[in-house]
């Protein structure tokens, strides 16, 4: 008996990690961009979601919001993505837009784009629309029934994350 509590009071401290982290929880959502800037969004909707080639480093976390509306999809972003937000605004990127994933953890959601206002071209996915709304994901006209941003992988993770407004 005093052999086995011997052996089991290592593993018992093996066992016990601090489970407190600044990291975000490991199903966070993101917003990527892809790798290769010179495709636009409807190059890339042409595209499977799993071939697109996205950069290695996400365009927003959660970490850079701090609130997350559900139902109009509008969010609050830090000053640093603010200033990103417009950045990408004042470039007059392609009238095609800027294509995004947006994904969950490891897997992708959906594909978006940054879009113009200007552009004649209406999007056929969701879209932020850099010059009227930066801070809402907008739905299509094209979505129909299927609406992407309602996805219950994203609502959870906007939840995990305490930034999820109802």
């Amino acid at each position: 008996m005093r052999n086995s509590l011997l052996l089991f009071i290592p593993l018992l401290a093996f066992g016990c990690e601090d489970l407190s982290t600044d990291q975000p929880p490991t199903e966070s959502w993101a917003i990527y961009r892809l790798r290769d800037g010179s495709i636009t969004a409807y190059d890339a909707s042409r595209q499977p979601l799993g071939t697109l080639v996205l950069a290695d480093e996400p365009f927003m976390t959660v970490a850079d919001i701090s609130a997350y509306h559900w139902s109009s999809h509008t969010f609050v972003p830090s000053p640093r993505i603010d200033n990103q937000l417009t950045a990408t605004r004042d470039s007059y990127g392609s009238l095609s837009g800027i294509p995004f994933v947006v994904k969950v953890g490891n897997d992708r959601i959906y594909l978006g784009a940054f879009w113009y206002a200007y552009s004649s071209l209406a999007p056929t996915f969701p879209h932020i629309d850099l010059i009227s709304n930066p801070n809402q994901i907008q739905a299509s006209w094209m979505l129909g029934d299927t609406d992407v941003r309602y996805d219950m992988r994203i609502h959870n993770a906007l939840k995990l994350a305490g930034v999820l407004i109802e």
